[in-house]
């Protein structure tokens, strides 16, 4: 009790009045504006996860979002679904052509190698040869 007296007699009446002030700004900021807002934001949440469900998540990228928004914008495209759809054959056509490259990639190594193959084994015909005819000398 004699701490208390103390207080109030050397001003510290003020102090706990601004800190009573701040607490119940404190308390009124929470009660009417981030209570319910963290209300609208976890149902927005559920919200969108519920949306997320139909999207295939093979497309959770943001290259393959922006293909999915720019088939849709430029009418390539009347709905998502379709969009789904045109984007899975891209992708399918650009593994077509990438493994085409590749086997292209291949038969030119195979040439390549076959030609170094045929030449050294010229090389080796005309050095056998003149070995040949230099040992019958």
């Amino acid at each position: 009790m004699a701490v208390a007296a103390l207080l109030l007699q050397s001003g510290a009446s003020l102090v706990i009045t601004s800190a009573a002030i701040a607490i119940g700004l404190f308390v009124f900021k929470y009660l009417h504006y981030l209570s319910p807002t963290n209300e609208v934001i976890q149902k927005d949440q559920a919200s969108l996860q519920q949306e997320a469900n139909g999207f295939p998540e093979k497309f959770y990228n943001y290259w393959d979002a922006l293909r999915l928004w720019k088939l849709v914008n430029e009418n390539r495209a009347r709905d998502l679904q379709e969009a789904f759809n045109l984007l899975e054959t891209q992708h399918f056509q650009e593994d077509q052509l990438a493994a085409q490259e590749e086997i292209k990639s291949l038969q030119a190594d195979i040439a390549a190698n076959a030609h170094a193959t045929a030449v050294n084994s010229g090389i080796a015909a005309v050095s056998s040869t003149i070995s040949a005819l230099n040992s019958r000398k």
